[in-house]
């Protein structure tokens, strides 16, 4: 059987915060099964759909055996900045001619289905007079409609957010404020709104 190309896409990986909620940073944690980090078992599972990742992981990341090695495109955070810190740090390191998918660290990877449904919808339609900036996956709840990961940004956004303040800046709120120019792309998929919860992770 033919292996299916990657899809042209950057996978940004966000693990670089302290993780004061999970009892140290998400990038840290070990996979009890396997034996390895967070991060790089996130970053073999995204390897089979994307051409790329890029990984924003704490300062602490690069060191033991297990630190980031060549051919693996990681950036240190600022685990005391605020969250769009890493955003931006994470997007000066990806392609810009090509979208890239936002993943935080501790949310599973739901698959290259997702992921062509996201370009599909970046790519038909009136995607030209929209111009359209972010595609996300939305699953139909008991408690209605919800937005998941990964997001999908389009090039046009990634100098658009660059340029904004990382002190007061929030992806939500930017995504808010896109109206039309942000799509929301139902997937039937639930693995779109799980988290590890550090479930099976050690410290």
């Amino acid at each position: 059987m033919t292996e299916l190309a990657a899809a042209p896409v950057t996978v940004l990986l966000l693990g670089g915060g302290q993780g004061r909620r999970a009892g140290g940073p998400k990038a840290l944690k070990i996979i009890i099964e396997s034996g390895q980090l967070l991060w790089r078992v996130q970053r073999q599972a995204v390897l089979h759909d994307a051409v790329a990742v890029v990984a924003v992981l704490h300062p602490d990341a690069w060191r033991g055996p297990q630190a980031p090695g060549l051919g693996e495109i990681a950036v240190p955070a600022d685990p005391e900045a605020e969250p769009f810190d890493s955003l931006q740090r994470g997007l000066r390191a990806c392609d810009p001619r090509m979208p890239v998918a936002v993943l935080p660290v501790d949310c599973p990877w739901p698959g290259r289905d997702v992921l062509a449904t996201l370009l599909h919808a970046s790519q038909v339609g009136n995607f030209t007079q929209l111009q359209l900036l972010a595609v996300r996956p939305q699953l139909a709840t008991p408690q209605g409609l919800r937005g998941g990961h990964p997001l999908l940004l389009l090039p046009p956004a990634l100098p658009l957010l660059l340029d904004l303040n990382p002190k007061i800046a929030r992806l939500d709120h930017w995504l808010r404020d896109l109206g039309p120019r942000c799509c929301n792309v139902p997937v039937t998929d639930a693995a779109i709104l799980a988290n590890f919860n550090g479930d099976g992770f050690s410290r």
